[in-house]
């Protein structure tokens, strides 16, 4: 998907792609971003749906509401982690 400098091991492109600590943990604001709207929204929709639908139809329309809302933030989720 990423196209980059080829590593030998996972060890080595960690050594040479994090300087500090703190740079394991940079993508951690975006991912909660989406992984908290994503939550609500998912839970919630099925929720709702669940009562008056069955929950097979219910859990393809909360995952597709859920795609809907939270597609923009995951794309700047993903391009801030590379």
């Amino acid at each position: 998907m990423v196209q980059g400098v080829g590593y030998q091991t996972p060890k080595m492109a960690m050594l040479t792609s994090v300087s500090s600590p703190r740079d394991m943990y940079s993508g951690l604001p975006t991912t909660l971003l989406r992984n908290v709207p994503y939550n609500a929204v998912q839970f919630g929709t099925f929720s709702m749906l669940s009562q008056i639908m069955p929950s097979s139809l219910a859990g393809a329309a909360a995952g597709v509401c859920t795609a809907l809302v939270t597609t923009p933030v995951d794309v700047v989720n993903t391009r801030s982690q590379l």
